[in-house]
């Protein structure tokens, strides 16, 4: 571990523990008093941390520019769960699943072999491919998302900012129309509308 990153403070989101990053990969990267992973790792299959993806977020953390980290639910195989305040919808209470960024595409590949319904993996690589400029793919996932939750106005913008950017502006603007009826006052559903018709 590099120095100057060794001798850096964290403090655990679950109990607010502090230590410095040196002394938690002394740990296996797990908090020394309520014992929570606290990193996004890599192992080897012997079990060795071979690299480490990222650190889970902490209370006050904003998401997406939308969602306001209350607590940590937990840490699994791959992925940290929060409680979190959508601060677009008042305060409205929910669970985010968070999957550090390098291990979206073969983790959610993975996840959706498992269960093709795992709506969280296709909603996050759908993001991925929308990043990746692979509209088709991206409205693919959107797609099956909004199949099983069709109020689901995150995943019914970026299908729309999809569908605008590939040249599909009539279906994208369906989809603003949607979320304006869910969100009358989403001002960047309003924004993308004017753009996209």
């Amino acid at each position: 571990m590099h120095a100057a990153i060794a001798t850096e403070a964290y403090t655990c989101p679950k109990c607010g523990e502090r230590s410095t990053k040196g002394q938690l990969s002394q740990t296996g990267f797990h908090c020394p008093r309520c014992t929570l992973e606290l990193a996004h790792l890599d192992l080897a299959p012997n079990g060795t941390v071979r690299q480490v993806h990222g650190w889970l977020l902490g209370p006050g953390d904003l998401v997406q520019g939308r969602y306001r980290v209350t607590s940590v639910l937990g840490k699994g195989g791959f992925a940290a769960t929060y409680l979190v305040t959508d601060e677009r919808l008042q305060g409205k209470r929910r669970a985010l699943k968070e999957l550090p960024r390098d291990l979206y595409e073969a983790d959610f590949s993975k996840a959706l072999d498992l269960d093709p319904k795992f709506l969280d993996a296709r909603r996050n690589r759908g993001t991925e491919f929308l990043r990746q400029k692979r509209y088709e793919s991206a409205i693919d996932d959107f797609s099956a998302v909004l199949a099983a939750d069709g109020d689901d106005t995150g995943t019914l913008y970026k299908r729309a900012y999809a569908y605008c950017t590939s040249g599909k502006g009539t279906l994208g603007a369906k989809d603003l129309r949607a979320i304006l009826g869910i969100e009358p006052k989403n001002d960047d559903a309003k924004a993308l509308l004017r753009e996209c018709a």
